[in-house]
């Protein structure tokens, strides 16, 4: 919520046991924008949205609902400027083949 990103909002929402995709996104996070337009005077310029534990099979699905719920409550915050928000999700598959090792 502030510049050096040490301040922060939360809210839950409870979801059907076992959904793995978030039915709720728009309603939230057009919340959380409202509350950084209060606490900051304006919308945040740019939004990252980091998705992670998301499975080889539930790409399209997070793509096609949550992104979707998403760019809504952008536009629904804005009254139709999506512009005025940039925003970026980034989706982290469930397994990841990486290894490091230090040398």
């Amino acid at each position: 919520m502030n510049s050096r990103a040490t301040t922060y909002w939360s809210a839950v929402k409870v979801q059907e046991e076992g959904a793995e995709v978030a039915n709720q996104l728009q309603e939230c996070f057009a919340d959380a924008l409202n509350e950084f337009k209060k606490k900051n005077g304006a919308f945040p310029k740019r939004v990252v949205i980091y998705r992670d534990g998301v499975g080889t099979g539930q790409m399209g699905a997070v793509s096609t609902i949550e992104v979707p719920q998403l760019k809504a409550a952008i536009s629904e915050v804005t009254d139709g400027q999506e512009d005025e928000i940039k925003l970026m999700v980034v989706l982290v598959n469930k397994r990841i083949s990486q290894r490091f090792f230090n040398g």
